[in-house]
């Protein structure tokens, strides 16, 4: 019996793919990949801008609470002069400070945040948890996209939002 026969002499029948049609995939395949990118890549840098602000609304409402359990005045100071566009949170009594970064593509466009005597904008934390005063701050992409980072005055309460604002 030879290959590709049957028991009873029939000759099976066997189908494949020719090359032609391999080659026609791989074209569609490409061509699909090609017009994805693009969004792929915009929501990468959306989804970093949104990482950074939730990441200093995180920071703001722990600087709040650490406040309130320590009995010290805490403060979060934006380095606006920074090539890096860093923040830092600091413990007003003892010091003690810590250094963020924001993700690579995001930058503090600009804020209504006070100085609170300093050069840079700080939003000051007292030990019953209100704040020095509040403010905005807005964060951008190198694609222009904002994002809003709003602390109520007195109160401290965080929200992000994709809109200024309505004081603006």
């Amino acid at each position: 019996m030879g290959t590709g026969h049957l028991k009873n002499g029939l000759v099976k029948n066997e189908s494949a793919f020719t090359l032609l049609e391999l080659l026609c995939v791989l074209a569609l395949l490409g061509m699909l990949t090609m017009i994805a990118m693009p969004a792929v890549a915009d929501f990468s840098r959306k989804r970093n801008l949104d990482i950074a602000a939730r990441s200093i609304a995180t920071e703001i409402r722990k600087c709040q609470q650490q406040s309130i359990v320590s009995g010290h005045p805490r403060c979060i100071e934006f380095l606006l002069h920074n090539p890096y566009y860093d923040y830092r949170v600091k413990d007003c009594f003892t010091n003690e400070t810590e250094r963020f970064s924001l993700p690579e593509g995001t930058y503090i466009n600009s804020t209504t945040i006070g100085t609170a005597g300093g050069s840079n904008p700080c939003l000051r934390f007292f030990p019953g948890g209100t704040v020095s005063g509040g403010g905005t701050l807005v964060l951008r992409n190198e694609h222009d996209h904002l994002v809003y980072v709003v602390v109520a005055p007195v109160t401290g309460r965080v929200r992000i939002s994709d809109q200024p604002p309505d004081h603006w």
